[in-house]
């Protein structure tokens, strides 16, 4: 735009008849250059005082004194002070060297303006003649002004699409590797339910899927891209392992490959295709976390298992499935009170207990329980008889040192039954009731 206007006062023998002027605007440009040259150099005596002293309180006699060679980290300490008068030599010298080279181009610029007066009172008399056929040299030279302040950012161009295309390339390669990373990580996070899985086998499943939380991303289109795209978010919710770098690909591609991958309808694809730069580059850098699912098997027919998904278990079944993960292979202490305030016998029985007897070889369990199947199903190694006295809230607990050892243990075995099994008549009525 800039240069067609010029080009029309050029062929009305404008350019001609203000050449000298015209020029002025580029001499004035150069000689701005040559100021703007010096501009990354002044701040380095600043940012040399600012670092300056030097931290050499490592070198202290404190820190030196115990170890053998300080006679020779001694040496440290003059080699830094040197160096720190060095430098504060150099920040003068550096300011020195500006202050000649301001002079200079000061020196140029004053004998320059003397050249600049004379074509100005020159060109004065050419635009009371110019005013006379009603041509706008003013707006001529502010053309040329302008045209002369881009030529800077047109010469600079080149090198800076070379450092955008740099830029892209390492971005990509970046992403790459970070996507690698994801990958890897979910990948360990897989084989660790696959673990948990095949140990738990028949009881407990975990499954981990790949980018599950995938709310970040429908967040970010709602508010970058905006608009209705129900549709849309519903079709990716349900894409078994969404990569957000194949969804931007495709998105990159254009509308067309949105609908032909994705399904997504036309309208919302062509709206995710004019979308802004910003947003695509957006959600390629999005972190979709993988979900973790526990499901529990409520069935106790093995050819006929029942897994329920966690959210959707009583608040004892949650409690038995955490437990039965806990109880995995570790070799940590775990400590359990009461856990049959949440599980019910057959899965303190068929679940817990095995698994117990299982890991107590590898691990040490403490329960504190009313329970008569952990202790004594899962054999365990040591029973300490609690016996309390008083009102709830201001009683106290009492251990008798008799009370204390395996359920071989003749006065362990009796109080067990007492406090456990409601004593031994309350024990043989519900063996006789049973039929046992």
């Amino acid at each position: 735009m800039l240069e067609e206007r010029l080009r029309r006062y050029t062929e009305a023998g404008v350019e001609a008849r203000l050449k000298d002027r015209s020029r002025l605007v580029t001499e004035e440009r150069i000689l701005s250059s040559a100021s703007n040259a010096l501009a990354p150099f002044r701040e380095i005596p600043d940012s040399i005082r600012e670092s300056l002293p030097i931290d050499r309180s490592f070198l202290a006699e404190t820190k030196l004194q115990d170890l053998p060679g300080k006679e020779f980290l001694r040496e440290l300490d003059p080699v830094l002070v040197a160096l720190e008068k060095d430098l504060r030599a150099s920040a003068e010298a550096i300011e020195a060297l500006l202050q000649r080279a301001d002079d200079g181009i000061a020196a140029v610029r004053a004998r320059w303006d003397v050249r600049r007066k004379a074509v100005q009172d020159a060109f004065d008399k050419v635009l009371r003649e110019l005013h006379a056929t009603r041509i706008d040299a003013k707006d001529f030279l502010e053309i040329r002004k302008d045209i002369e302040e881009l030529v800077p950012v047109r010469d600079g161009l080149p090198a800076l699409e070379t450092e955008f295309t740099d830029a892209q390339a390492n971005r990509r390669a970046l992403l790459v590797d970070w996507e690698d990373a994801k990958t890897a990580e979910f990948r360990e996070l897989d084989r660790a339910a696959g673990r948990v899985s095949r140990q738990l086998d028949g009881r407990v499943r975990v499954r981990v899927s790949y980018a599950g939380d995938r709310d970040p991303l429908f967040d970010l289109l709602r508010t970058d891209v905006g608009g209705r795209l129900s549709e849309t978010v519903d079709l990716l919710k349900a894409v078994p392992q969404l990569s957000v770098t194949a969804l931007t690909q495709a998105w990159r591609v254009g509308s067309g490959e949105l609908v032909k991958i994705y399904g997504i309808p036309v309208a919302q694809a062509e709206r995710l295709a004019v979308a802004p730069l910003d947003a695509v580059m957006k959600v390629e850098e999005l972190e979709l976390p993988p979900t973790t699912e526990i499901e529990l098997n409520l069935s106790s027919d093995a050819a006929n298992p029942s897994w329920q998904r966690l959210d959707d278990l009583s608040t004892g079944q949650k409690a038995t499935a955490v437990l039965l993960l806990l109880l995995l292979e570790s070799e940590a202490p775990l400590v359990v009170d009461q856990p049959e305030d949440d599980l019910d016998n057959r899965f303190i029985t068929d679940g817990v207990v095995p698994k117990m007897r299982e890991e107590k070889r590898r691990r040490q369990f403490v329960f504190a329980t009313h329970n008569a199947n952990i202790p004594v199903l899962g054999d365990a190694e040591l029973i300490v008889g609690l016996e309390a006295s008083g009102e709830a809230g201001r009683g106290r607990g009492r251990v008798d040192m008799a009370n204390i050892g395996s359920i071989d243990n003749t006065s362990v075995r009796e109080l067990t039954e007492e406090l456990l099994e409601g004593g031994r008549v309350a024990f043989e009525m519900r063996r006789m009731k049973y039929g046992f």
